[in-house]
């Protein structure tokens, strides 16, 4: 079972890169595709190395929630997993 990439701090995601013998600047490469990027494949993360990408890929997965439901208030209903919807509001 692949494990949740935002599951992890950047501290987490250091070392673990660190102990795949990775350089430090890998685990802020990584992290800012997740986090500022948006990205939901590590396929296009391509300043990685591709053996980086595909362990990360073949360890891993982006589980960014979905929204399900959207209403007129403005509310949406993220689905954060398949059984645990969560109510949110936007404050625009």
């Amino acid at each position: 079972m692949k494990h949740d990439i935002l599951d992890l701090s950047i501290q987490e995601l250091d070392t673990l890169l660190l102990d795949w013998g990775e350089p430090r600047y890998r685990s802020r490469q990584v992290f800012q595709w997740v986090y500022s990027r948006l990205a939901t494949l590590f396929s296009p993360m391509t300043n990685l190395p591709a053996p980086l990408r595909e362990r990360l890929t073949g360890e891993f997965e982006i589980c960014r929630p979905k929204v399900v439901e959207t209403s007129k208030s403005r509310r949406n209903l993220p689905q954060i997993t398949e059984s645990a919807p969560t109510n949110t509001a936007s404050f625009d």
